[in-house]
């Protein structure tokens, strides 16, 4: 995986911001609500990529070499992710349907809002 190009895939998800928090670490976000994570190194290099998952994929992502739960957000069904885990093009689909997880679960009114907004 090019973390580069996913972080570049990410600014461009529908409603995404992002911000670097705790030193090493550039999380996006929508509405405020964390969808996925870059770990960075003392040279602000990605090192590792955390998302959210749907609960029902999570073991069987887990399972695969490379994948693993991801540190404190596993039991949110997050998973962690070496570079060589996947395929770029897997990982733009997983960091889409991180997205689309948590847009689903902002409120119906929020989710209008925003619907509006990128009209």
């Amino acid at each position: 995986m090019n973390y580069a190009k996913l972080i570049t895939y990410c600014k461009t998800l529908p409603h995404a911001s992002w911000e670097r928090k705790w030193g090493s670490t550039l999380i996006f976000m929508v509405e405020r609500k964390m969808f996925a994570l870059f770990i960075l190194n003392a040279n602000d290099k990605p090192i590792d990529l955390w998302c959210k998952v749907d609960d029902d994929l999570f073991l069987s992502y887990t399972e695969q070499p490379g994948i693993r739960p991801a540190p404190y957000l596993a039991r949110a069904k997050w998973i962690g992710m070496e570079s060589g885990a996947m395929s770029d093009a897997m990982a733009k689909e997983v960091l889409g349907r991180a997205r689309e997880i948590v847009f689903s679960k902002l409120p119906k009114r929020t989710q209008a809002a925003l619907r509006a907004q990128s009209r």
